[in-house]
């Protein structure tokens, strides 16, 4: 079974209309890229807090809470 195939309707519906209406983003995880020597998850975060100015240390552990 294709990971399409494992998607509610809806979920087809609002991904095939965000390709169509070019509404999206690539995203490929830091532990792609950490394979050919680029930061880790942690890494990238700190990298955001440090540019944000974001006072708080990020615990990586519940990323996406941020």
């Amino acid at each position: 079974m294709s990971c399409i195939n494992q998607l509610s309707s809806h979920a087809k519906i609002n991904l095939f209309t965000s390709l169509f209406s070019e509404n999206y983003f690539l995203w490929i995880g830091s532990g792609f890229s950490y394979n050919f020597g680029f930061a880790s998850w942690s890494d990238v975060l700190d990298e955001v807090r440090f540019k944000l100015n974001y006072p708080a240390k990020i615990d990586v552990r519940y990323p996406l809470k941020l």
